[in-house]
């Protein structure tokens, strides 16, 4: 098991790179991004939603704006939002409801950092379209972290972009992508 600072020290410049990124562009990422795939995404996520029954407690890694704690978040007693972007926190944070807020925590660290620091286990840990920006070679201890803080019979959620076979995707989308 990688201890957080090693870990965080050689992948260091990719991450920094990354948050960088989430700054320039959180303003402006439901527009171009969450919004154009609504529909794609209730497609994707509805025959989920039947699967996730609910419990004590969701952890959604690279929450972003907050989408899947809007989305499953109200069906766990206590849910906690990790990234490593202020700037994404600060949107999560005036799109949840009241209601979801009283039991939401949002944290701003990277996973790693969370997840050797962090001692609690999770019904379900979420981690949507988040892992692209994970280092391949950080897989493994990534992997192993999360299993660590998955309940018994606890749920992980993983979805990430995929090719679509050469199935131009919406306007804004592409722009996004580009």
């Amino acid at each position: 098991h990688h201890g957080a600072i090693d870990v965080n020290e050689h992948w260091k410049e990719h991450f920094d790179h990354d948050i960088a990124f989430h700054r320039k562009t959180a303003a402006i990422y439901d527009h171009v991004n969450t919004e154009p795939r609504l529909l794609a995404n209730d497609l994707l996520f509805a025959p989920l939603d039947r699967q996730i029954a609910g419990g004590e407690s969701m952890l959604d890694l690279g929450c972003g704006t907050g989408q899947m704690l809007l989305r499953y978040g109200a069906r766990y007693r206590r849910a906690v939002g990790v990234d490593h972007s202020p700037e994404m926190l600060d949107l999560a944070r005036e799109r949840l409801p009241a209601a979801l807020a009283g039991r939401c925590t949002l944290v701003q660290s990277d996973f790693f950092r969370f997840l050797d620091t962090c001692r609690d286990r999770y019904s379900l840990v979420a981690c949507v379209g988040c892992l692209h920006h994970v280092p391949a070679d950080a897989f493994g201890p990534f992997f192993r972290l999360v299993r660590a803080h998955l309940c018994e019979d606890g749920l992980l959620l993983l979805a990430e972009p995929v090719d679509t076979g050469g199935r131009a995707p919406p306007t804004p989308v592409a722009r996004w992508n580009a």
